[in-house]
């Protein structure tokens, strides 16, 4: 740990190691990759065993982006850890009727100023 300015809310204090892209998103590189290791664009012979950290945050902050990054990692195991477009997609597929849109109380020809929603 150091001394020093969180960045977050820039308070004087203890800094923790901080992951500077979240620790999931590096197992999930190391899960997908071909040879279930990650290298670094700096030293690409090198294997890498995790990411960049920095001493940017106090312990307050840290605990608040750690939270964060569990609740944003829980949402992508329940999109089943497709991007959510693709989860989307596979939505529609299953039930194309809960995408049907039912446009019948629009109102046509609205004029908001001078400008018309419809060509006549």
């Amino acid at each position: 740990m150091a001394e020093g300015t969180c960045r977050l809310c820039g308070t004087h204090a203890t800094l923790h190691l901080s992951h500077v892209v979240p620790a999931f998103v590096f197992r999930w590189l190391r899960k997908t990759s071909g040879t279930g290791h990650i290298r670094s664009t700096e030293e690409p012979n090198l294997r890498v065993q995790d990411g960049m950290k920095r001493f940017w945050f106090c312990s307050a902050c840290e605990e608040r982006l750690n939270c964060l990054n569990y609740n944003f990692n829980l949402k992508l195991r329940a999109l089943g850890r497709v991007t959510p477009f693709e989860a989307i997609r596979q939505w529609y597929q299953k039930n194309p009727e809960i995408f049907n849109i039912n446009t019948s109380h629009l109102i046509v020809g609205l004029n908001i100023s001078g400008f018309p929603l419809s060509r006549e």
